[in-house]
């Protein structure tokens, strides 16, 4: 049976994410771009989204990644 940590991805809307993703070393299922307003093609717009997902993945650590989409 392949681990079940590699298969659990926690939501960056819950409010403990960071540390239970690095904590246990669980994937981190990216929330941000199911908000369709933030995929709308404006700079300001994509640089913040694009800035959160970045700081998402350095402050966790996450190695696996997915993304919820609208």
């Amino acid at each position: 049976m392949s681990n079940l940590r590699n298969r659990i991805y926690i939501a960056t809307f819950d409010d403990d994410y960071i540390e239970a993703i690095r904590d246990y070393e669980l994937g981190m299922e990216i929330n941000v771009t199911c908000i369709s307003e933030m995929l709308d093609d404006e700079p300001e717009k994509r640089e913040k989204l694009l800035s959160d997902i970045r700081r998402d993945i350095e402050e966790t650590g996450a190695k696996q990644i997915i993304m919820h989409g609208p």
